[in-house]
């Protein structure tokens, strides 16, 4: 009897080295848990801030863009109505409505509000080039933040997206300088389906943006 309770308490002995021996270790890589969002501090809190942000941005610039369109409409009705000639199509500069003014107006204005996000989107760039600084320092640059991607990752998305929307901004402003002063219905087509399409804001935008609040847990 005094053998199997010797033998009994050396196989539980041994079991208990093997459940101490194989018990899960916490990594040294730190892990964000959705659960625990609200309480995100430093590098997490600054990174999912700006995915925010960024995000916010861009649907102000998809409502400055419908406003913008709606407007190029009005001034290509104004000019059809009251400037070009109906069998020939003749441009007359002194013929211009003094209604034109007001839409023109209203047009730049859109445009600026449009400029105001591009310069934005670079602020907010410069402050994850600020967190990947501060990564690089503490030796951590590589660490994934969230769930896949590291603070170079969120860098390289803000310049794909600044690159797009800078280039637009480009094509906006010429619309905005000349729209008034088109010459035929052509171009005054041409300009309002520059404006509504965007042809340099590509369908990758879109996808961007997700990824970035997918990516910080917004979404």
């Amino acid at each position: 009897m005094a053998e199997n309770t010797k033998s009994s308490t050396s196989n539980r002995k041994h079991t208990d080295e093997q459940e101490v021996t194989f018990s899960p270790v916490k990594s040294p890589v730190p892990q964000y848990d959705g659960r625990h969002q609200g309480n995100l501090t430093g590098i997490l809190r600054k990174v999912k801030d700006t995915a925010a942000d960024v995000h916010n941005q861009i649907l102000k610039w998809k409502k400055l863009n419908t406003e913008g369109s709606n407007i190029i409409s009005e001034i290509a009705n104004t000019k059809i109505e009251k400037v070009f000639n109906v069998e020939g199509e003749e441009f007359d500069e002194n013929q211009l409505p003094a209604s034109l003014e007001s839409l023109c107006d209203r047009l730049t204005s859109v445009y600026h509000n449009m400029e105001k996000i591009v310069g934005k989107l670079h602020q907010m760039r410069a402050a994850l080039c600020g967190v990947q600084a501060l990564s690089q320092h503490k030796g951590g640059e590589d660490d994934i933040l969230f769930h896949t991607w590291n603070v170079q990752d969120f860098v390289i998305t803000m310049d794909q997206l600044i690159e797009m929307y800078l280039s637009e901004l480009k094509l906006k402003k010429s619309i905005a300088e000349n729209v008034a002063h088109a010459e035929n219905r052509q171009t005054m087509m041409f300009y309002s389906a520059a404006w509504i399409h965007q042809p340099y804001v590509e369908d990758s935008a879109q996808m961007l943006v997700e990824s970035l609040i997918t990516e910080t847990g917004h979404k």
